[in-house]
Formats: C-alpha cells, structure tokens, sequence
C-alpha cells in the first residue's frame, strides 16, 4: 500500500462455479506447487439454471423456472433470489461495466462461462475514475469463476477490474483480471475467497506513466475493515504497486500464492491481526521493477490504519514456509512513524501510548519461521523499531519470535532495531553466503532456471527436530505440502531434500 493512496469507495464482487472437466480459458495453471489445486465450485443442485447470451431478452418480470436466456449479466444477477447458476454463453465480449451492487440472494449465486466456452467481460477502455467493470458494492451470496476481465481504460486516477466492497459471503475462484488501471480485485467485509485467480498488468497507470498511486492487484480495501479473508494459490505479478495486499484485517489466510515483479512489495500485509502466511513464492525474475534503486521487498509488514477503525496492530501473525528470492528485503518491518521521507503525525507517531491501547505500530505474537531467501539485494529479515507491548502487558517479554529459516548467497541475515520482545533462536535459524552442499541448505532446482522450486526444508532435517526438541511450534507440512516428520532423534544430517 502507497503511503500516498487516494480514496476508495465502496463496492462489492461475487463468484461462480463450473462443471469439472470442462474447457476453462481462466485462472493460474498451479505449475508452482506440489500441493492440489483447490476444487472448483459446482452448481447447486436445487437451484434455477439461467443463461446470458447476445440472443437473449429483457424479462418484464423476473422468471421463476429454469432456462430463461437473459441479454446481459446485470439482468440475470439482478433477479437472481439464490442458488442459481446463471452461464454466460457465446464466446463473445460482453461489454462493462456490470452492476450488481446491494444484492442479497439467500444463498450462493454462481456465475460462470457456459461449458467450453469463454465468458469475458471487456471494459474497453471505457470504465470512468473509481468505476469498475464489475461491481458488486454492498452485496452478498455470490460466486464468480472462470470469466475473463479486462480493459478498464485510465481514466484519472483509474479504476477497478472487480470493486467488491462492504460485502459477504464471496467467492472468486479462477478468474484472469488484466490491464486494469487500478486495483485488479479489491473486496473488503465477511467471509470473502480470492482462488487461483490470475491477476497481472494492474495498477497500470504506475506501470506505463510513472504516475498515480501505488495500487494492488490483489487487495482488501486499506481504509476499512475486513474478516475471513483467503487469498489463495493466485498469480499476481506486473502490478504498479503491491501484488497482494491484506489491510485491515482480522482472520486472513494467505497461502500458496505465486508473487513477482511489483514495483513496491509483492506482498503486503498491514493493520491486520490473526493471519496465517503461509507457503507464498515471493520473488523477482529482473531489476526492472526497481524503486529507488530496490527491488520490491518480498513480504512487508507495517501497521498504516490511522485509527482503531481502520485497522489493528499486528498481533498474532505467522511468516511460515515462503519462498523469498531475488527481491529487495526479504520480510520487513516498516514502522511508518520514522519514515525519513513522509512521517506522518495522525498516526500516533507524536507520544507513547497507554499500555493495552491501540498503538498503531505495536507488534504482538508475530512468528517468522520456516522461510528459505535466496539472493536478497538487501537483509533477508529486517525489524525497524518495532514496539511491543509494555513487559507486564502478556505475561511474556519476548512474545514475538524468529527461528528456522534459511538464507543462502547473502553475507548477513538478520537486523533488529530494538530488540525488546523479540526471541530469535539462532541455534535453529541458518545463513551462509557459502555454496551449498548436502550438508547444509541447497538450491533444489530441476529445470535449471534459477527459480522454479527454489529450495526447501528437508522433512526429516535436523533444525526441525532440534526444535521440536525445545517445544518450538513446527509447523505441520512444508512449502510443497508435505507432512513433515517430528522425531525425536537425530536424523539425517542436512536441511535441504536432494
């Protein structure tokens, strides 16, 4: 997130499902992972079939049986009372922008292509400043899957490929949103799915003109509040801003996702508590998304709510299992309070707060662990002036932790700028500016391209079981969803798996 961001209204976007088997044009190729591609939604059973298609009709008033061929999507989804599966059919463009806003079916509404078909929704290059080709502001119980959306045009400050804002029970599974001149996907609200999307060439503005905000691909929205969000095993690159953004919220997954080549971070997580970050590939394939003379850093933490409703402090956050290469920083916290360029004093930047207040620049239970850098410009891990909480606030002074990860091809490892309520296990952590060897972490590379797999943990490795030894949390599985074993001896020397 821009420290800079212009105003972002409210809105909201829905999602759809597919029969398995079928053509599908949209959506990521998981070729990243060893771990399953989650299943596609299917229809509901009980529930109407309608199409949309160019040969079809305006009802004047809306059908109650199956089979009724709309003309346009907005139709469709505008008398849809739940558990409909509304198909777009004809291999042509339909033409944005869609609004389906303040909508409430009682139960899920699907949207898909047609089987074997491809469903797009085009803006063509139309969609007005802060607009969207689809939006979904305000509504819930809908489901988009497999549709292509693309083209908003840059108008202003630009616009948005999907607004799904102030919503509910949301899911967005496999799309492709591209050449977007804002924010490519960006939802904010209640149990809201964001899966195997491909989202790139968003926030294109940036991207082409060197102007505008530093916008995500990927995003909810900075200036509110969300909860049970997923951002899951999506590919977000070439975006003039963040990749991913997760702002605000309290229960975030962000697992599995494929990260590169943004001009600011690749993955932002701000203002957010109780989330999970887990098993992303973060990492840059050139130096031609530089910024100042970085690279984008690989996972940014930082807390830039401007008051409690905006946001929270971090408080338990987990760093596990990524993949961090080529990039600026590997894992950073920035507090916003010294930033040398724009301080910024509505940001409770000006005094210490009460212990237990809201302090937006606290840290709470934040776990680094388990993550592999490889040829990081800069520090692989690097905490500037975090605070904690005050020492009798918890019950525990070093609540916040560092162990298990790997860094090799850079001469150092770590920096903390204040060092009160952090633990680092150096014992379990590993770096070396060495060429790996059996003995210590390695390169697992078997398409000799310098980035697919990067390295990973060996599942019986020594650093897991010393510190299972010593009642660190370990967790379950690895990067490419293996079980990793906790024995309680030593086994097979070495941290990487040949």
């Amino acid at each position: 997130m821009s420290v800079r961001r212009a105003p972002i209204w409210s809105a909201l976007v829905v999602s759809v499902c597919v029969p398995f088997g079928l053509a599908r044009a949209a959506g990521v190729t998981m070729n990243w992972t060893d771990c399953s591609a989650p299943a596609r939604l299917t229809p509901d059973p009980n529930g109407k079939t309608w199409f949309v298609s160019k040969t079809g009709t305006y009802p004047t008033i809306c059908p109650t049986s199956s089979g009724y061929n709309f003309r346009n999507l907005e139709s469709a989804g505008r008398c849809a009372t739940g558990g409909e599966t509304i198909y777009i059919r004809g291999n042509v463009p339909y033409s944005g922008p869609v609004n389906l806003s303040n909508l409430h079916p009682s139960r899920r509404v699907l949207i898909v292509p047609y089987p074997g078909e491809t469903a797009t929704l085009d803006g063509g290059g139309t969609i007005v400043e802060w607009g969207s080709i689809l939006n979904l502001q305000g509504s819930s119980n809908f489901a988009v899957q497999d549709l292509v959306i693309q083209n908003t045009g840059k108008t202003g400050a630009g616009s948005f490929g999907i607004d799904a804002r102030h919503s509910s029970n949301l899911n967005f599974y496999y799309n492709t949103i591209t050449n977007i001149s804002n924010n490519g996907l960006l939802v904010a609200g209640t149990n809201i799915k964001a899966i195997g999307n491909l989202i790139y060439h968003t926030a294109s503005i940036r991207l082409e003109n060197h102007a505008g905000y530093f916008n995500d691909g990927l995003t909810t929205d900075p200036q509110a509040k969300s909860s049970n969000v997923e951002f899951s095993f999506n590919h977000v690159y070439d975006n003039g801003g963040e990749c991913i953004g997760v702002y605000g919220a309290n229960g975030a997954t962000i697992a599995h996702n494929k990260i590169h080549d943004c001009i600011n971070v690749n993955l932002y997580v701000s203002s957010t508590k109780n989330a999970a970050i887990d098993g992303n590939w973060s990492y840059a394939t050139s130096d031609a998304y530089n910024v100042d003379g970085h690279r984008a850093a690989g996972i940014q933490l930082a807390v830039e709510a401007a008051d409690a409703s905006k946001g929270y402090p971090l408080i338990n956050v987990q760093l596990t299992n990524n993949l961090i290469e080529r990039v600026g920083q590997g894992i950073r916290f920035w507090r916003r309070c010294d930033d040398p360029i724009t301080p910024d004093t509505q940001y409770g930047c000006t005094a210490e707060p009460m212990p237990g207040s809201y302090n937006p620049e606290e840290l709470e239970y934040v776990y680094i662990a388990f993550n592999d850098f490889k040829n990081t410009q800069a520090l692989p891990i690097k905490i500037d002036k975090a605070r904690v909480p005050a020492p009798n606030y918890g019950g525990d002074l070093n609540i916040n932790r560092i162990y298990g990860n790997i860094s090799v091809h850079y001469p150092g490892f770590l920096y903390i700028d204040n060092w009160t309520g952090w633990y680092e296990a150096s014992a379990y952590d590993f770096w070396s500016d060495a060429v790996p060897s059996l003995q210590t972490p390695g390169l697992v590379d078997p398409n000799n391209n310098g980035y697919q797999d990067a390295y990973k943990l060996r599942s019986d490795s020594t650093l897991i079981d010393r510190m299972n030894r010593n009642g660190f949390w370990v967790p379950a599985s690895d990067y490419f969803c293996r079980d990793r074993s906790h024995n309680l001896t030593y086994v097979t020397p070495g941290a990487y798996e040949p």
